[in-house]
C-alpha cells in the first residue's frame, strides 16, 4: 500500500473511531472528535510513515513500531485537546482509541 492510500485509510478509520466514541458525550463532541482525527492524522501520517521506514532500517519492527506509534498518539491528543475542546485523559483516549483503530485495521489488510 502506497502512503496516500493507507493516509486516507488512516484518517477514516480513526474518524470513525474517534466519532464513534464522542457519541457517547455529545453529537458535538462526536463531529469534533471526527475533525480532529482527520486533522490530527494528516498533520502525523507523513511523519510516521517516513520515520518508520528509516528506523527499521536501524532497529527491528517493534521499537520501531513503539516509536512511531507514541509519536502520533502524543502529537494527536494535543490535536484532539484543542479541537474537541476535551480534558487532557479524555484527549488521549481518543488518540489513543483512533490510533489502534487504524493500526488494528492495517495489519488486517497487509496480514
Amino acid at each position: 500500500m502506497d502512503q496516500i492510500n493507507a493516509m486516507l485509510l488512516s484518517m477514516a478509520s480513526e474518524a470513525l473511531a474517534a466519532g464513534t466514541i464522542g457519541l457517547l458525550a455529545s453529537r458535538q463532541v462526536s463531529l469534533l472528535a471526527a475533525v480532529a482525527a482527520i486533522l490530527g492524522t494528516m498533520l502525523t501520517h507523513p511523519f510516521v510513515w517516513h520515520g518508520a521506514l528509516q528506523l527499521y532500517e536501524i532497529m527491528n519492527y517493534w521499537p520501531a513500531f513503539a516509536i512511531v506509534e507514541t509519536f502520533a498518539i502524543v502529537c494527536e491528543t494535543l490535536v484532539y485537546r484543542l479541537l474537541a475542546d476535551v480534558s487532557w485523559p479524555r484527549a488521549f483516549g481518543f488518540s489513543f482509541a483512533a490510533n489502534w483503530a487504524s493500526i488494528l485495521l492495517g495489519w488486517t489488510l497487509l496480514g
